[in-house]
């Protein structure tokens, strides 16, 4: 979980002259970092602003990483990838046939390695897949 913060500054809307008409900023601050975020219409700007508003208001916290209310986060971060990863294959590996099987183990296979941060050493996916499938 990011940390959070009580640390929250709301500015007003500014607006911006564009070559093809106005746009509205909304500004904000949480902790020391600034955030903003810019819309095409005030209506949407004001929208905006008035859930940040509304969120200090309910005495939510701020994540100090995105500038949101804690609560905006994705309920997807708190699972990682191998633990999702295992209960997919937990729930369907059941109802697949074989050949689904090798497919879904090839695909997931490519998907974390494609998903870790540094590749790993000693690893050949083509002799990986050459054994996995027959000829």
């Amino acid at each position: 979980m990011t940390d959070g913060t009580f640390d929250v500054r709301i500015y007003n809307i500014e607006r911006r002259t564009r070559a093809n008409g106005y746009t509205y900023k909304v500004v904000w601050k949480v902790g020391a970092k600034k955030h903003s975020k810019t819309y095409p219409t005030k209506a949407l700007a004001d929208a905006r602003r008035s859930d940040l508003l509304t969120a200090v208001k309910r005495g939510e916290p701020f994540s100090t990483e995105t500038g949101l209310p804690i609560s905006y986060a994705s309920k997807a971060a708190d699972t990682n990838w191998y633990d999702f990863a295992v209960e997919f294959v937990d729930k369907t590996w059941p109802h697949f046939s074989a050949n689904q099987r090798k497919n879904v183990a090839k695909a997931m296979t490519s998907a974390t390695i494609a998903l870790l941060r540094t590749p790993p050493k000693q690893f050949d996916p083509v002799s990986i897949f050459s054994v996995a499938s027959p000829g």
